[in-house]
Formats: C-alpha cells, sequence, structure tokens
C-alpha cells in the first residue's frame, strides 16, 4: 500500500491496525506521521480553504509545490485551476488532523516501510524526519529526493 501526503498519514494509521494485511508500504511524505507539520503550511491551506479564491490556492500550491513550479509553471496552474472547479462542484468536508506516530507507534510497525522525502520539503524538516526514523525505527528504509520538495513524484528525475 502506498500514500501521498495525507493518503501518507492514512497508510500509516492502516498499517498500525491490519499490519496483517499488508506485505510493504511507502509513504511519499506523508503529512505529519513523523514530524509535526509547520504553521506556514497550515496557514496557507487554512487561508486557501476558508477563502478558495486563485490568490490563496495560488499561495498555497506555490509554496507547496515551489521545485515543481520551476519546472513547468504550466502544470501547476492547471492543478490550480483543477483545485477551484472541484470546490465549486462539490461539497467540502473537514477531515482528520493527520496526527504524529509517537516512538512506540514507529518501533512497533513489522511491515516494510520505504519512506521517500523531497530535500525540499515543505510540511516538515526531511532531514529532522529522516533522522528522526532512522534512530527510532532502523528497520524503516528512509531515502530524501533531490531537487524535489512536497512535489516529489512531478520532480523525481
Amino acid at each position: 500500500m502506498m500514500g501521498l501526503s495525507y493518503g501518507g498519514w492514512q497508510v500509516s494509521q492502516y498499517a498500525l491496525r491490519f499490519s496483517n494485511r499488508l506485505i510493504k508500504i511507502v509513504l511519499l511524505a506523508p503529512a505529519a506521521t513523523v514530524l509535526r507539520i509547520r504553521l506556514g503550511f497550515f496557514v496557507r491551506a487554512l487561508l486557501a480553504r476558508i477563502f478558495p479564491f486563485r490568490c490563496f490556492v495560488r499561495s498555497l500550491f506555490s509554496y507547496l509545490f515551489k521545485d515543481w513550479a520551476k519546472k513547468d509553471t504550466n502544470a501547476v496552474e492547471s492543478v490550480i485551476d483543477a483545485k477551484l472547479l472541484a470546490s465549486q462542484c462539490f461539497k467540502s468536508r473537514l477531515l482528520p488532523l493527520p496526527t504524529v506516530l509517537d516512538d512506540n507507534e514507529w518501533k512497533g510497525i513489522k511491515t516494510p516501510v520505504l519512506f521517500l522525502v523531497g530535500e525540499n520539503e515543505k510540511i516538515y524538516s526531511a532531514h529532522s524526519a529522516v533522522r528522526r526514523l532512522n534512530s527510532l525505527a532502523p528497520q524503516i528504509k528512509t531515502e530524501i529526493i533531490p531537487n524535489a520538495g512536497h512535489d516529489l513524484l512531478f520532480c523525481a528525475n
């Protein structure tokens, strides 16, 4: 099972409860999960949620997908367009806030885990996250993707 961002947090929660159903998991820059989310992300995300206007959504996505935007401004603009259209067409629901797994939870994960994070991750420090995992749960394979942030799927060479 694999999850990116909020989906990565969901995969970690599933692994804690149903590890016997999993063979391997991949966590791609999971929201919270390893470290608390930075305030800068929360402020931008909250503004984009409360005021779904182009300027606030662009502020969030330009911040979150900075590395990708350098490579392909048009692609990021199309994601902004899709987000704005979705906010007009679908009723938004509040999701549970992702939480950080405590030390015992990380130590208790027996399923093989691959943790991938971009070196320019915006929601928390990539290097601090890898250090925490390496010290707590050396069974987890960690990798920092160069020249990428939360947009690591779009920036990986």
